[in-house]
């Protein structure tokens, strides 16, 4: 399921990239590359947690997949999804 999620996020960027290249009159260029970053990074992490790698969950550092960080772990996939939900938005309303 992860690997879906990442690969369909990576898909859309790549498509707004697309849209945003052929539009008539594009929106500020900066704020694409800083909004495609947030959901290119926030797809690897979702990959990452799927797939038992270490994940980063604001300034604290990484988290290996062990029990014990699962409370954190799932709090950063919650975060993730989130972001990738407001990077989604964003391109569909256009920047």
């Amino acid at each position: 399921m992860g690997k879906v999620i990442a690969a369909g996020l990576v898909i859309f960027v790549l498509y707004a990239w697309l849209v945003y290249a052929m539009s008539t009159q594009p929106s500020d260029g900066f704020m694409v590359l800083v909004v495609s970053g947030w959901g290119l990074f926030s797809a690897h992490e979702i990959w990452a947690f799927t797939h038992g790698r270490p994940t980063y969950v604001l300034r604290e550092g990484s988290y290996e997949a062990t029990p014990a960080n699962t409370g954190q772990r799932l709090f950063g996939l919650l975060l993730d999804m989130a972001v990738m939900a407001l990077c989604a938005w964003m391109f569909l309303r256009g920047i």
